[in-house]
This record gives structure tokens, C-alpha cells and sequence, in this order.
């Protein structure tokens, strides 16, 4: 299961301050990734224990209603088996979502939620049994 939302940002936009920001704020850390639809980077959050609990992916040229986009997607994948184990802040995501869009909200063009499956109210729930 994928819960994670999506924000398009100007084409051609410079993401080297949004880097700076989750660096700085949320300890996120680069990832290289080889594949041609990622910009130079992914950014991962690491918990305790150095596993990658969410993502941010930076796009470039995101087609959306006939316009080209920058994009910068945030990821949260959720293993429903080992939920308690996998899940020791409650939506460790959600804080730097926040931010993310109260920083950058002059620059944001569109907002699109990517939740699969069931909404991450419905997945928290199932921790908090």
C-alpha cells in the first residue's frame, strides 16, 4: 500500500531549496537512483534504525492536462503484516507534508492525493488497535 501525495511545481523549477529545506528540517538524506524519470536525487527519511520509512521523488517534465510540470512526490509505504513494528511515530510524513506545503504554497500549482487501497486515516486506525 502507497499512501502519498503528489505537488506540481512550476516546469523547470530548482528544487535545490526544497533539498536544503528537508535536509535541514527532517533529516532527510540523498538517495541516487538511476532511472531517467527521477531528477539527480531521491531524498529518503531514516528512522533509529537507518530503514527508510518515506520518500520524496523530484520530477521533471510531469504532463498534466496538456502542461508541463516540476514535481516533488511524497511516498509513505505501508506493509499492512508488520504495521506495529513498521510504524513507531504515527504519520512520520505528515509533519514535513505540512511544512513542505506552508513553505512552498507560492509555488505550488496542484495538489493530487495518491493514496491506494485506503486512506491513511483508515491505515492508522489499524496501528492504534
Amino acid at each position: 500500500m502507497i499512501y502519498g501525495v503528489l505537488f506540481y511545481l512550476p516546469d523547470s523549477f530548482d528544487f535545490d531549496p526544497v533539498r536544503t529545506f528537508l535536509k535541514e528540517r527532517f533529516k532527510l538524506v540523498d538517495v541516487i537512483t538511476n532511472d531517467p524519470l527521477f531528477e539527480d536525487s531521491t531524498m529518503v527519511w531514516l528512522d533509529s534504525e537507518s530503514i527508510s520509512r518515506y520518500r520524496v521523488h523530484f520530477y521533471r517534465n510531469l504532463n498534466y492536462n496538456g502542461s508541463n510540470y516540476s514535481g516533488a512526490q511524497f511516498k509513505y509505504w505501508l506493509n499492512l503484516e508488520c504495521m506495529k513494528r513498521e510504524i513507531f511515530e504515527i504519520d512520520p510524513m505528515g509533519k514535513a507534508v505540512s511544512e513542505f506545503k506552508q513553505v512552498f504554497s507560492d509555488v505550488i500549482v496542484i495538489e493530487r492525493n495518491l493514496t491506494r487501497d485506503s486512506s491513511i486515516d483508515e491505515v492508522l486506525n489499524l496501528v492504534k488497535r
